[in-house]
């Protein structure tokens, strides 16, 4: 299952994967991030905000949000990004998914639902 828009983002485009783990600290990899077409960052993978800072890049086009540990209020960085919520919502974290939607809505922000079809 692709979604449109999703798929319309990243067509025939470089795209850099950011994940969460926290090695990424050891290397200056923001630059090359930075340097995709389309940046998509996972959960709590969050852009180098201070400056001198050149390990995660600053880029964000899409967050890609699993709701596992943060409410997305806490994750939403760039107000221009993508965001990809990928928790089914008839499982145990359904009001936070319903939450996140809300969310979502309210700041008129653009967003996909992978739900319990894709799983």
């Amino acid at each position: 299952m692709v979604m449109k828009q999703i798929k319309n983002i990243i067509e025939n485009k470089s795209v850099a994967i950011v994940g969460p783990a926290s090695n990424i600290e050891n290397y200056e990899y923001g630059e090359f991030i930075d340097s995709h077409d389309v940046v998509i960052r996972l959960n709590e993978a969050f852009s180098d905000a201070s400056p001198g800072k050149n390990h995660r890049g600053k880029k964000t086009d899409v967050v890609y949000f699993d709701g596992s540990s943060r409410r997305i209020e806490t994750v939403v960085s760039n107000i221009n990004s993508h965001f990809v919520l990928s928790y089914p919502s008839n499982i145990w974290f359904s009001e936070r998914s319903h939450q996140t939607i809300n969310f979502l809505r309210q700041n008129r922000l653009s967003f996909d639902i992978v739900d319990s079809p894709f799983y």
